[in-house]
């Protein structure tokens, strides 16, 4: 069609088109979805965080009632041994001739070395300084 040409009555203009681009997002909108999602990113974050820190504290909560369910059983071994040896106790208290260690039940000395354990065990580490002289850790 020619300059001046009309389609349907209506008159083409010479005019580049400029075609009309509606802003989808303005900029402050863009701001203040930012502001309102970077709390949500850190919460998120957080409980991430979180979760891997909940871990650690159920794993730690885990192996503490293992040991101290190692702690009970030897208690209730050293109590059953004990109560084995009930009649052998009385006698030797009645005669007076008293009772040695070594001989009561097996049982006492494997529950007593299972009660007994973890505390040792938490009390004999080794100390932090060396010592001056010798270089190795303190024996106390």
């Amino acid at each position: 069609m020619p300059d001046g040409a009309t389609l349907f009555g209506l008159k083409r203009s010479s005019a580049p088109i400029r075609r009309f681009r509606q802003r989808w997002v303005s900029p402050l909108l863009r701001r203040i979805l930012l502001v309102n999602a970077l709390p949500l990113a850190l919460l998120v974050v957080a409980l991430l965080y979180l979760d891997q820190y909940q871990n650690g504290l159920l794993e730690a909560q885990v192996t503490a009632l293992r040991e101290q369910a190692r702690v009970f059983a030897g208690a209730f071994e050293l109590a059953l041994g004990s109560l084995a040896a009930v009649p052998r106790i009385t006698e030797a208290f009645r005669s007076g001739a008293g009772m040695g260690w070594g001989e009561h039940v097996e049982q006492v000395f494997h529950g007593c070395e299972k009660f007994f354990r973890p505390g040792y065990a938490a009390n004999l580490t080794r100390p932090a300084r060396p010592d001056r002289l010798t270089g190795k850790p303190d024996a106390t």
